[in-house]
């Protein structure tokens, strides 16, 4: 981990997926990896030594399970952690958004807003929440997602879009 950190300053974060297409060479033992890579990563959670390297190493174990497991994997990390690793949410739905399943990317995202316990997570998911339910012609969602989001956290901008979402002019 700590080499894949010092790596970052030539660029953007680097990815295991990364690494993976630089060697020319299969990575040997993929799963075996993996599954060891991922039990390392999910550790660092508890460990308070290790949070400063949270902002490597979240992205990471996220990556890692969906090299495994796919979306279903990702589901799983965000429902066994999503309190103290909301990104898991967010990246699920947003996936699940781009896979073009519109329905259970708001699944998702209504499950990752119940079990969320940040408010800023939680508010933008929550605004994520509220922009698909719009655009599936759902304002009934739409409104109270948007209300969810500027209770969580209340901003200028989230108040304007709650009290604009209902509005005929929408």
């Amino acid at each position: 981990l700590e080499e894949i950190g010092s790596l970052n300053h030539v660029g953007d974060e680097v990815s295991l997926q990364a690494i993976i297409n630089a060697d020319t060479r299969p990575l040997v033992d993929r799963d075996e990896f993996l599954c060891k890579w991922i039990a390392a990563l999910k550790s660092m959670d508890s460990d308070e030594s290790h949070r400063h390297w949270r902002r490597w190493w979240r992205p990471l174990l996220r990556e890692a399970v969906v090299l495994q497991n796919g979306l279903d994997g990702l589901a799983e990390l965000a429902r066994e952690s999503g309190d103290v690793h909301p990104e898991a949410y967010h990246e699920w739905v947003v996936k699940l958004w781009e896979s073009g399943d519109l329905s259970s990317a708001m699944s998702a995202a209504k499950e990752g807003v119940e079990r969320i316990t940040g408010d800023g997570p939680k508010a933008r998911l929550a605004d994520a929440l509220a922009s698909m339910a719009a655009r599936t012609g759902d304002s009934a969602l739409a409104i109270a997602a948007r209300q969810r989001a500027w209770r969580a956290n209340p901003t200028l901008r989230r108040l304007l879009s709650y009290c604009s979402e209902g509005s005929p002019d929408r």
